[in-house]
């Protein structure tokens, strides 16, 4: 691992770049888990989409890149 680290850090110290891995993953993390959170929330409130219109928006979408090709 630390040959690929060394790889990915070109001139750059590898511990910075080891960092800067470790936040953006922790960060993405964190957006990931909001939006979970948030489509929690808006599912209590009852503000979900019925699974048929879903199932009925995604036939469209399929149908319409299909006739596209």
């Amino acid at each position: 691992m630390e040959q690929q680290l060394a790889a990915v850090a070109g001139q750059r110290d590898p511990q910075t770049v080891l960092n800067d891995m470790i936040a953006a993953g922790v960060a993405r993390e964190q957006r990931i888990v909001a939006g979970i959170r948030k489509g929690l929330e808006q599912a209590e409130r009852g503000e979900g989409v019925p699974h048929a219109q879903v199932i009925a928006e995604l036939d469209e979408i399929l149908a319409e890149a299909e006739r596209r090709r």
